[in-house]
């Protein structure tokens, strides 16, 4: 049994475009991998950082929990 495939060449313009939005794509994963998210902590979980009153797990929950609430 024989299929009919029909079968068209893709546009220079179309491959050109397609391998800028991959370079694009790429630039943009990788600037995650290269600057991961920071997050500003506020000025009380510095100084309880700096000063060993708070552990990393915990700011960074508060941090999250606080960026989260308020934007």
């Amino acid at each position: 049994m024989r299929t009919n495939v029909l079968v068209w060449q893709v546009p220079d313009y179309w491959k050109r475009y397609a391998h800028e939005v991959d370079q694009e794509r790429e630039m943009w994963l990788n600037s995650f991998y290269k600057a991961p998210l920071r997050l500003p902590m506020p000025a009380e979980l510095s100084y309880w950082w700096e000063n060993g009153i708070i552990s990393l797990s915990l700011s960074l929950s508060l941090v999250l929990a606080r960026n989260f609430a308020f934007g």
